[in-house]
């Protein structure tokens, strides 16, 4: 499958625009992976359903790529997002 985005894919853009910057500004660490990247996120400032909606938008318009949510007990979860050779250079681009 190929790296492409597609365009107006998110119905409720003003939402996702607004979860992506929570997203953003909630990361605490980042670790890059040979397919993706996981992302430590601080539910100070955005909680664990407002990540799964953020998934939610971002699978229609970004489909080659894989999510996982993982909890744990501090208050932080972990997103992990993975996809075909090309993606971590897809992310270097998107979150720099």
């Amino acid at each position: 499958m190929p790296l492409a985005c597609i365009p107006n894919a998110i119905p409720n853009r003003p939402r996702y625009i607004e979860l992506r910057q929570k997203l953003r500004a909630a990361i605490t660490v980042t670790q890059p992976l040979e397919n993706g990247q996981s992302w430590r996120l601080s539910e100070e400032i955005i909680k664990l359903t407002e990540s799964a909606e953020w998934i939610e938008m971002e699978r229609l318009c970004c489909p080659f790529l894989q999510f996982k949510l993982e909890t744990n007990a501090e208050q932080a979860h972990t997103l992990t997002l993975s996809g075909p050779p090309g993606t971590s250079e897809f992310f270097a681009n998107e979150f720099r």
